[in-house]
C-alpha cells in the first residue's frame, strides 16, 4: 500500500482536531497517560480556552475538587504540561460567555496566572475548611517549582 500525502489544508483540520480533544482533556480532569496519547506537535501552548483561562488554569480548575485519589496524578499532569511549554505566569483574560459555575459562585481568573489563581484558591481553601484541596493546590505550587527548576538547569 501506499501512503497519500497529506494536504495542508487537511494538515491543518487534524492539528485543529487534535488541539480541541486536547482542551476537551483538560476541561474533562483526564489523567496524564491520556492527555500524552495527543499529538501536540505545533499545540499552542499560549493559548486559552473559550472562556479566557489558559492550560494550567484550565486543569488546574478541572482537577482540584476531584478525589483524593485522583490527585498524585493530577500533580504529575501538571508538571508535565509545565515542562512541556505551559506558562505558570501567563495570565487569564475576561471572555464574554455565559458564567461557568465557578465564575457564579466564586470568582472569574481574569487577570491572574496560574500561580495567581492557586495562591488565590488556596486562600479560599483555608477560609472555607477544605483541608484536601488546599493539600493538592500547596503541591501544585511544589510542583511549579519543581517543573520550573530542572528547566532552568
Amino acid at each position: 500500500l501506499r501512503s497519500c500525502p497529506i494536504s495542508p489544508v487537511a494538515a491543518g483540520f487534524i492539528k485543529m482536531a487534535q488541539a480541541e480533544l486536547f482542551w476537551a482533556l483538560l476541561e474533562g480532569a483526564h489523567p496524564l497517560k491520556e492527555l500524552k496519547k495527543v499529538k501536540l506537535e505545533g499545540f499552542n501552548w499560549s493559548g486559552r480556552s473559550e472562556t479566557g483561562r489558559t492550560v494550567l488554569v484550565t486543569y488546574i480548575e478541572s482537577t482540584f475538587t476531584s478525589p483524593v485519589e485522583m490527585h498524585q496524578d493530577a500533580l504529575d499532569s501538571i508538571e508535565w504540561l509545565v515542562r512541556s511549554g505551559a506558562s505558570v505566569a501567563q495570565k487569564c483574560i475576561p471572555h464574554g460567555g455565559i458564567p461557568t459555575f465557578w465564575e457564579q459562585h466564586m470568582f472569574h481568573p481574569a487577570g491572574l496566572s496560574a500561580i495567581g489563581y492557586v495562591q488565590e484558591w488556596l486562600d479560599r481553601c483555608r477560609s472555607l475548611g477544605w483541608e484536601p484541596e488546599g493539600k493538592f493546590l500547596h503541591d501544585v505550587i511544589s510542583r511549579f517549582a519543581e517543573a520550573s527548576d530542572s528547566m532552568a538547569d
